[in-house]
């Protein structure tokens, strides 16, 4: 799903927003948030990398990050009414 997995350019970051959230997640896992704070930051990331997560960091805009909350909304809206 992720695309350029950090493949480095010179001056611009390529590494896909999911995977640099997941490491992001893995080491806060180290003990320094609790189980419930990783495992939330777990489910949110399932949204995230759905709809943005293979976007490079360097391309991202601030529509594609509204864009990803609305939709993350929507899903733990119809979530909870299950």
């Amino acid at each position: 799903m992720r695309q350029s997995e950090g493949k480095s350019e010179p001056g611009r970051c390529t590494t896909p927003i999911g995977s640099y959230a997941g490491r992001y997640i893995g080491i806060r896992s180290n003990g320094s948030v609790s189980k419930e704070t990783i495992a939330n930051e777990r489910r949110y990331l399932q949204y995230v990398d759905a709809a943005i997560g293979a976007i490079p960091i360097c391309e991202a805009t601030a529509e594609d990050v509204d864009d990803c909350t609305a939709d993350t909304a929507r899903a733990w809206i119809e979530l909870s009414a299950t």
